[in-house]
């Protein structure tokens, strides 16, 4: 990482942010929908008439999963260093001959 070239370690920290951004972003649709259909099976109502609920008061809604979105992107984004470490050793440890 530290040997690439500017411009390469810019666009590659970029295309990891986007895909770090989508992935929180799926991950939050994922959420939203699993909690629309758990207050559906609960509270016995349709899951249109969930979302119309929702829908009635959506700026509260759109700002919860904003900040969800927020914290996911910075949750990855710290665990990203974690990640590639524990890829590393496993890579290194398949590597390295069986003795026996």
């Amino acid at each position: 990482m530290r040997s690439m070239n500017g411009f390469v370690r810019g666009g590659y920290e970029l295309f990891c942010f986007v895909i770090v951004w989508v992935v929180a972003y799926q991950a939050m649709v994922l959420n939203r929908e699993l909690i629309v259909r758990y207050q559906a099976v609960t509270t016995g109502l349709s899951i249109a008439q969930i979302i119309d609920l929702q829908n009635a008061s959506s700026g509260m809604w759109a700002f919860a999963e904003g900040n969800e979105v927020m914290f996911l992107v910075a949750l990855l984004y710290l665990l990203r260093p974690v990640v590639f470490g524990i890829v590393s050793h496993v890579a290194v440890a398949r590597s390295l001959p069986k003795v026996r």
